[in-house]
């Protein structure tokens, strides 16, 4: 059960002793009486619903984060490039967030979850082309990278309707076989009015959607 409240009220109430102006400060340990946040934690608990006789988790039953400031990822994947490593032949450890580590969720959407789903195929996906020869002359982690960029815009392009995915019986982890083909069409279409010279979408995925730009026809 997630609460937010604001400091004033867990000062007004004796959970922080003391109204110190920094957070980190405020919620420091010395600071905290937690036998105070269990009962600020019951009253708001009995306020929900939730009956007197659910007692709280013995381990980490209450705690306080600092929900003041987030992250936001600029980019749906990194690699581990170890120090003292220069051979640009190695390939480098990806790390490919998943869920509300790359999202931050607008949660009475419910879109935590959908997209929860999605970006953990999405890097299955990813590590499978990363792992497998191409055809091509690219290298196996371009492509990899490049469908990654790809599903990531796609997951976020528009809201995650029911209409926009296809049914989950024929889900695997290529973004295509879960995402309706409107959505790569209309990412196309945006390339094609802004006269782009490079589709944004992989040359898979052009091929497979049979779509090309006027520049390449």
């Amino acid at each position: 059960m997630w609460l937010l409240p604001k400091k004033d009220s867990l000062v007004k109430f004796g959970v922080l002793k003391e109204n110190r102006l920094a957070i980190q400060d405020a919620l420091d340990k010395d600071n905290i009486d937690i036998d105070r946040l269990r009962t600020f934690a019951r009253h708001l608990a009995t306020a929900a619903g939730v009956p007197a006789t659910a007692s709280l988790s013995a381990a980490h039953g209450v705690n306080i984060f600092d929900f003041s400031c987030k992250g936001l990822l600029t980019k749906p994947f990194t690699t581990l490039t170890p120090k003292n490593v220069t051979d640009e032949d190695v390939h480098h450890p990806l790390v490919l967030p998943i869920g509300d580590t790359l999202v931050n969720p607008f949660w009475p959407q419910g879109l935590g979850v959908n997209r929860g789903f999605h970006s953990s195929l999405d890097a299955v996906w990813t590590v499978f082309l990363d792992s497998i020869a191409p055809a091509s002359g690219s290298s196996s982690r371009a492509i990899a990278l490049h469908e990654r960029e790809v599903s990531h815009r796609m997951m976020m392009w528009f809201p995650l309707m029911p209409v926009l995915v296809n049914s989950g019986l024929q889900w695997k982890a290529d973004p295509l076989t879960r995402y309706v083909a409107k959505i790569p069409q209309t990412i196309h279409m945006n390339d094609v009015q802004k006269h782009a010279v490079v589709s944004s979408l992989t040359p898979r995925m052009l091929n497979v959607l049979k779509l090309k730009l006027p520049s390449a026809v």
